[in-house]
């Protein structure tokens, strides 16, 4: 799939994160502790890196990751929401809606680094340390604790990982044997072997697109070995609000959490290790494959039966037909003496011919 035809939705969806962005920075400027604010603008700066990376927007990206962490230490309560720091944030904002405004006309993010603006971003990072604990960092600590617990994506799916088992629908996959000796092969190479389902927000619009991105968050971590449903059904919307997949990778399960975290609308996501199967659970068709002795019954029942048929037609063939045919072959007499004569002229024109 090309991102080019989910350009439209990240478009739209980067104006109302960096609107979000503008208005919780204004009141940032009057309210500097206002904890919900903090964690609002991390929030949506967090989110919008996260599809920035999706999309290959990788100046974007960068930014948005250094804005990140300056909102990352204020909600830490390691700096203060200064006039001039709140200046820089603006300056950033801008630049990012500028980025918005090159994809937008020309589906690239053109060739502006805001170098300026990140190495303004990065001095206050360095200084802001000095400056948080000069105006009483122990004060505000407290505070940023309370607000901390700001994942809340992540810490859902963990918990639920292990206590509601009914949602880890990766368990539910079968696989061939082509699928089973790639998977093992990966283990032998020190490779992770995950099994993942996602679960996207009920008021998720575009399914598909969403699915997608979820994709390719992770398309540079790893394989996909396989999809339920597969990825053309998911293409085509053929599915609810969840997905699941089998994902070979050399990251943690925490890394590879993190990354479809950052997908807008995914509401949790359940990762475990795969467990192999010692044999195919489905033929190369897709077909599931039942237990071997089940097999073994079904192909014993089928020979017996085949042997059973076969006699049939031959007692039923000789018994009480053969008066009645004998009388309907006589009263019949010409078509059938026809062909027999017709046979005997044969012969006996080749004795004649002998002769």
């Amino acid at each position: 799939m090309d991102t080019s035809q989910y350009l439209d939705l990240f478009i739209d969806e980067t104006k109302e994160h960096l609107q979000s962005l503008n208005e919780h920075v204004l009141a940032l400027e009057k309210e500097p502790d206002d904890a919900d604010t903090v964690n609002e603008i991390f929030r949506a700066a967090h989110t919008l890196k996260g599809m920035a990376g999706t999309m290959g927007f990788a100046r974007m990206q960068r930014l948005t990751h250094d804005l990140e962490n300056v909102f990352s230490e204020i909600r830490g309560g390691n700096m203060k929401a200064s006039p001039k720091l709140v200046d820089i944030l603006f300056r950033g904002l801008d630049a990012l809606e500028g980025y918005l405004s090159v994809i937008s006309s020309e589906g690239n993010e053109g060739t502006e680094d805001n170098e300026d603006i990140i190495n303004d971003l990065n001095a206050i990072l360095n200084e802001g340390g000095d400056a948080a604990s000069d105006d009483g960092e122990s004060e505000s600590a407290p505070e940023s604790e309370k607000s901390e617990p700001e994942p809340e994506a992540s810490e859902p799916s963990n918990e639920s990982a292990g206590s509601d088992p009914g949602k880890e629908r990766f368990r539910e996959i079968r696989v061939n044997e082509s699928e089973i000796t790639a998977m093992t092969n990966a283990k032998a190479e020190g490779k992770n072997v995950y099994g993942i389902t996602v679960f996207l927000q009920d008021t998720c619009v575009l399914k598909s697109a969403r699915a997608f991105l979820v994709f390719k968050s992770v398309d540079e971590k790893g394989e996909l070995v396989k999809s339920v449903p597969s990825t053309e059904q998911i293409e085509d919307e053929e599915f609810e609000y969840d997905f699941s997949w089998i994902l070979v990778t050399g990251e943690s399960k925490d890394e590879i959490k993190t990354m479809i975290l950052n997908v807008s609308e995914v509401e949790s996501v359940y990762i475990d290790d795969f467990e192999i199967p010692g044999k195919p659970t489905e033929n190369e068709d897709g077909d599931p494959i039942n237990d071997a002795a089940d097999a073994a019954d079904t192909a014993e029942s089928q020979t017996a039966s085949a042997n059973n048929q076969a006699p049939a037609p031959a007692a039923h063939a000789a018994p009480a037909h053969d008066d009645h045919h004998d009388e309907k072959k006589k009263s019949a007499g010409g078509g059938n003496k026809a062909k027999v004569g017709s046979r005997s002229v044969r012969v006996d024109i080749d004795k004649l011919d002998e002769l």
